[in-house]
């Protein structure tokens, strides 16, 4: 099962704000995501993580490859969590 590592994507995203001296205006006016949505993403809030769309564009904004944040997990660490998956 693999699964998006919201709390190495949220980081990397804080740490490539700060890097680059970028307020959350400007990612707003340049990506349409809420200053709030924003800010919830870099604290790795799940429900943030739940829309590819934002994913993708903050993503694309930054420059960097989503798919790096996928990885694999044991059903157990799923079900320890409540965290289950559907596909389809």
């Amino acid at each position: 099962m693999l699964r998006l590592d919201r709390e190495a994507l949220g980081q990397k995203l804080l740490e490539m704000r700060e890097a680059g001296d970028v307020a959350l205006r400007d990612i707003e006016a340049a990506t349409g995501i809420s200053r709030s949505t924003i800010s919830r993403a870099e604290r790795a809030h799940p429900d943030v993580f739940a829309s590819a769309e934002t994913v993708l564009v903050l993503s694309v904004f930054y420059g960097i490859d989503p798919r790096q944040f996928v990885k694999p997990v044991s059903r157990e660490s799923t079900h320890e969590t409540g965290e289950g998956g559907r596909h389809g």
